[in-house]
């Protein structure tokens, strides 16, 4: 049986994935030796993964947002790497922060700034779950406005917060259903 930490991990990779995350496209730079699978927040460059891939979740998200708030310390640099990654996941948290508060991440999230100084374990990954799990469910909430304003007809919207009670043997289903939209 798989443990907690693990469906989060492979939930979270599969999210990334809906979203079109692209690892090869950050192997430059400061990532360049990160490896982007389901114990990404367990290797030795876990700082990395959350700023990577969180970047990535935040720009999906509000790409205006995210480069007016992440303007001085992203894109990461190898010069100025310690810095701009403190500053980074000061923003990140406050960001997730105000999130938790509007109460948008699905779940009983627990954030603390100490989560964010060694990005690592199984409460980051309940984190980078819920937020990407809210991201898909906006990018899906945009998407659907679109052909809404597009066929002129009103869809259901759909509702994927909270699904934890999702069975497996379902996952794949949802997978493909929500990449043709995704990615439409």
């Amino acid at each position: 049986m798989e443990t907690t930490n693990s469906n989060a991990a492979t939930l979270f990779t599969t999210n990334l994935q809906l979203l079109g995350f692209v690892p090869e496209k950050f192997n430059t730079g400061v990532f360049r030796k990160i490896v982007f699978d389901e114990r990404m927040f367990t290797h030795a460059n876990n700082n990395k993964a959350f700023e990577a891939t969180s970047h990535f979740l935040f720009h999906k998200l509000d790409a205006t947002r995210s480069a007016t708030e992440f303007a001085k310390c992203w894109p990461l640099s190898d010069t100025d790497y310690w810095r701009q990654s403190r500053e980074y996941r000061t923003i990140a948290y406050r960001w997730l922060d105000e999130l938790r508060i509007k109460q948008c991440l699905p779940g009983r999230i627990t954030l603390r700034k100490s989560y964010f100084e060694d990005c690592r374990g199984e409460k980051l990954y309940a984190i980078m779950l819920a937020f990407s799990t809210f991201v898909v469910q906006k990018v899906l909430d945009r998407r659907l406005a679109n052909k809404d304003k597009q066929n002129s007809s009103i869809h259901a919207p759909i509702r994927i917060l909270g699904t934890t009670s999702v069975t497996i043997a379902r996952k794949e289903q949802i997978i493909s259903n929500l990449e043709v939209i995704i990615l439409q």
